[in-house]
């Protein structure tokens, strides 16, 4: 299903659990956590075979980028904050 849709669903009782949904404050005060964590997700960069680029770890180099991203969806704090 829809990644909001689940969010909703879920935040409204009427679904039980969703996998790899990052904790933040505002998350927080919706959902329930289970601790430790049992999920673990890595998030990676695709782009053409013909782009030359190599990236530094710096975020700022992606800025002149259109980077697609799911709505409501974290990709981890540091990013989260370069996207807003």
């Amino acid at each position: 299903m829809p990644w909001h849709r689940a969010l909703y669903l879920v935040a409204e009782d009427k679904d039980d659990l969703i996998l790899t949904l990052f904790k933040n404050k505002k998350r927080e005060q919706i959902y329930h956590f289970i601790e430790p964590s049992y999920g673990y997700e890595v998030n990676q960069f695709f782009m053409l075979n013909d782009t030359e680029f190599e990236l530094t770890g710096e975020l700022e180099q992606l800025t002149s980028y259109s980077i697609g991203t799911k709505r409501e969806f974290s990709y981890g704090k540091i990013f989260d904050r370069q996207i807003i």
